[in-house]
């Protein structure tokens, strides 16, 4: 499915977590710009003289350990000036489905290798990445984002101070997005003054609230299931961390809440006095919804 559509809503857990590309998105195209520079040392030498062409970088796996020279080969091109950037875990190994009695398909040997380069080819390319964070102006991650967002967790030399763009989905497994106690949040020692957010199947508790983000936050998505972990404990939202990500955001025009949620009697009067569009969606709207709708 397409992470920006929401279309199953919590009823299809198994849409939640589908592999589904688009069609004519089978056969993965290498950047035009690095097609170009790669036809004459002229056409090299003109092109790698204008930064601002090199400010746009989509990273898909599929192109594998392509991708690491590709990142670089933007990052350097695009000399100081900010970034977009979109990273497109599609490689298809990681995304597997659980079978009827919730565990993971069984795969073969080479799968689990290619499985395993792939996270390593995902590790080095966010490495690269993140040490240039101070230059992200928007990022679109559709990753295995526990790795992400661990490593995008970690201090920084240069903090994230032009971020305003931020959508994050998971994909592969929803434990992989889970914030364990005395984990650091995204971005540590930063304020980036995000105005677009969009965290789909990821608990906002990576967030710690700050002043950057609450005085400029203007569109918020989140969706959010609460799952059963391997010991089969219940992996339920953080509603105090819900409560302080929502009760700080004056300038918020937009929320979107697609959550599994069963108890909001303890959250705190919400106010959001420029909010002027709200979508709610959730298979347990009924036991929250009407509580959110008295205390926002």
């Amino acid at each position: 499915m397409y992470w920006d559509d929401w279309a199953g809503g919590l009823g299809h857990d198994s849409d939640y977590y589908a592999t589904g590309f688009p069609p004519d998105d089978s056969d993965f195209a290498p950047s035009a710009l690095l097609l170009v520079i790669a036809v004459c040392e002229r056409w090299e030498c003109v092109l790698s003289q204008i930064p601002s062409i090199w400010t746009t970088l989509q990273v898909s796996f599929r192109e594998g350990a392509a991708s690491l020279e590709h990142v670089r080969t933007f990052l350097r091109l695009s000399g100081t000036n900010p970034l977009k950037i979109t990273l497109l875990w599609d490689d298809l190994c990681w995304n597997t489905l659980p079978d009827e009695g919730g565990r993971g398909m069984e795969l073969e040997a080479p799968v689990v290798r290619k499985g395993i380069v792939a996270g390593t080819h995902l590790v080095l390319v966010i490495q690269e990445l993140y040490a240039h964070v101070h230059r992200w102006r928007e990022t679109t991650s559709t990753v295995h984002m526990y790795q992400a967002l661990s490593l995008m967790s970690r201090p920084s030399v240069h903090p994230a101070g032009i971020l305003e763009k931020l959508h994050l989905q998971l994909v592969h497994n929803e434990n992989h997005a889970t914030h364990h106690i005395d984990e650091p949040s995204l971005f540590p020692g930063s304020s980036p003054p995000i105005r677009d957010l969009v965290l789909f199947g990821i608990n906002w508790a990576w967030l710690s609230p700050s002043k950057a983000l609450s005085s400029h936050l203007v569109n918020l998505r989140m969706h959010f299931v609460s799952r059963t972990n391997d010991d089969g404990d219940r992996l339920h939202l953080n509603v105090e961390a819900l409560s302080q990500l929502l009760g700080g955001l004056p300038n918020l025009q937009s929320l979107s809440l697609e959550l599994d949620i069963y108890d909001l009697s303890t959250m705190p009067p919400i106010v959001l006095p420029r909010l002027c569009s709200l979508a709610i969606a959730s298979g347990s709207m009924e036991h929250w919804a009407p509580d959110f709708l008295r205390r926002a």
